[in-house]
């Protein structure tokens, strides 16, 4: 797909997610849930998600897992260190619109 970037230059871009939720634990550690666990393909979930969005968007099913789990998933956070970014429930609009689109 091409798009156009703020300048009006076209470019092709692979379809990029954000991270949905940033944390940082109690020792200092930082860790996300981002598209590299969003697209997934394997079994084995080592983010901070708990495997609760693992691959979920490879069957267009992330927004309804979000959704599901959001309200559990960031008290467990906040009870093991600080949520430094939750975009939940997710956006539905792209940061980026494709030229056309």
């Amino acid at each position: 797909m091409i798009y156009q970037d703020q300048d009006g230059y076209q470019k092709k871009k692979k379809k990029k997610m954000t991270s949905i939720i940033k944390f940082e634990t109690n020792s200092g550690i930082k860790r996300r849930c981002d598209s590299r666990c969003h697209h997934a393909k394997g079994q084995i979930c080592a983010c901070i998600c708990q495997g609760n969005y693992h691959g979920a968007n490879n069957n267009g099913t992330l927004a309804e897992k979000v959704a599901e789990s959001q309200e559990t998933l960031l008290r467990d956070l906040q009870s093991r260190g600080k949520v430094i970014f939750a975009q939940l429930p997710l956006p539905t609009r792209p940061r980026w619109l494709p030229i056309g689109g």
